[in-house]
């Protein structure tokens, strides 16, 4: 199986609208980005009320992991309230990230030997961010990265079947001992909860939200950077005329970790030349869009420096776009300062994809060049 392509290749090329499990399907770059106004506008709308509606589900059913400000619908009080705690606290991390993800990734280097396993290097530095966001010490948080690590090898069509689990009742026994004096995000979510602001099911959520987002997907984008520049050539992809952010720009261009959403039509539309009727499902792959041809040639294939990678959709698009994207790209150029003169001719030897709700790599270490 290519590095490229963790699901069967032909999942993430881009091509005309098309009928897919009872959803139309959008795989170019121009009908995603049309979809996103149409959403801003109020035509479409993803949130978790309008997609259990659309497809006859309770969403007091849903998965943890979907139950987050994005996912809650556009103008409401609870979507307003949790944009409004979370906003601060990941400009706050993000100021903080990129000489965190740095010292953190050196600090891990400096005990390979023969061999580096860049996925228990991603994950190790994006703990510590993922605790200083949400203000969840790291010893605390292990039992809920079990769940995030769980639920992510899960198909994402399986967030209207919530197994029971004890994540929640965990995470609330630990907001309840921590208190509104807790550090970080933690402690304004806890205060919005003691002062009515938010639900208790809203609080946790969007604690174990931030925790799943900030650790998970960060840290799938962190390694497959470093397993693509590996696959390619360190020294070639870092050569001078291409810089650290085209280089992240290309990783999450083509790796893009959570590479699909959902959306309800709400109003006809067009997109693509198909019309929408109110009630249509609408599956937005933002991995195919990613690797459309305006990217130019092969772009299915790692080349950092391409003009148009910053334009990729990794992060989505319309009022449901990831708000951490700064966060994100300030830990992968941490971490690629720290570690890149220690992988300089790296090759990769064991190397495992894996699918779910976020794809990437489940194991991936790389062989590294002994001398200088």
């Amino acid at each position: 199986m290519s590095i490229y392509d963790a699901r069967d290749p032909g999942w993430y090329q881009a091509g005309p609208p098309r009928p897919e499990g009872g959803a139309l399907v959008l795989t170019r770059h121009a009908d995603v980005t049309e979809a996103g106004r149409i959403e801003r506008a109020g035509g479409l709308d993803g949130s978790l009320e309008t997609l259990a509606a659309g497809l006859g589900r309770d969403p007091g059913q849903v998965h943890w992991l979907f139950w987050f400000a994005w996912a809650r619908r556009p103008g409401s009080a609870v979507y307003q309230e949790m944009r409004a705690l979370l906003t601060p606290a990941l400009r706050e991390a993000t100021e903080a990230a990129a000489w965190t993800a740095r010292a953190a990734a050196r600090e891990v280097a400096a005990g390979w030997d023969a061999k580096a396993d860049v996925v228990a290097l991603a994950r190790g530095v994006t703990s510590r961010i993922a605790a200083g966001l949400t203000g969840i010490p790291e010893a605390d948080a292990r039992p809920l990265i079990a769940e995030v690590l769980r639920s992510s090898a899960r198909p994402a069509e399986t967030m209207f079947d919530r197994e029971p689990d004890e994540t929640a009742g965990y995470l609330a026994e630990w907001m309840d001992r921590a208190g509104p004096g807790a550090a970080g995000l933690a402690g304004a979510v806890i205060a919005a909860r003691d002062a009515g602001r938010l639900a208790q099911r809203d609080a946790e959520a969007m604690l174990f939200g931030a925790l799943a987002a900030s650790w998970e997907t960060t840290s799938t984008a962190t390694a497959l950077m470093l397993l693509y520049l590996a696959e390619t050539g360190f020294e070639p992809s870092l050569a001078g005329s291409v810089t650290r952010a085209e280089v992240i720009e290309e990783t999450l261009r083509l790796g893009c970790p959570f590479p699909r959403d959902w959306l309800i039509a709400l109003t006809p539309a067009f997109v693509g030349g198909t019309e929408l009727q109110p009630g249509t499902r609408v599956e937005r792959r933002w991995a195919a869009a990613s690797r459309d041809d305006l990217f130019g040639p092969d772009p299915g294939r790692f080349r950092p420096g391409r003009g148009a990678a910053a334009r990729h959709r990794a992060f989505g698009t319309g009022p449901h776009a990831c708000l951490g994207a700064p966060l994100a790209r300030a830990v992968m150029n941490g971490v690629l300062q720290g570690v890149s003169a220690r992988l300089a001719g790296a090759v990769p030897a064991e190397v495992e994809l894996a699918t779910g709700m976020v794809d990437g790599p489940s194991r991936a270490v790389l062989t590294l060049r002994r001398g200088p």
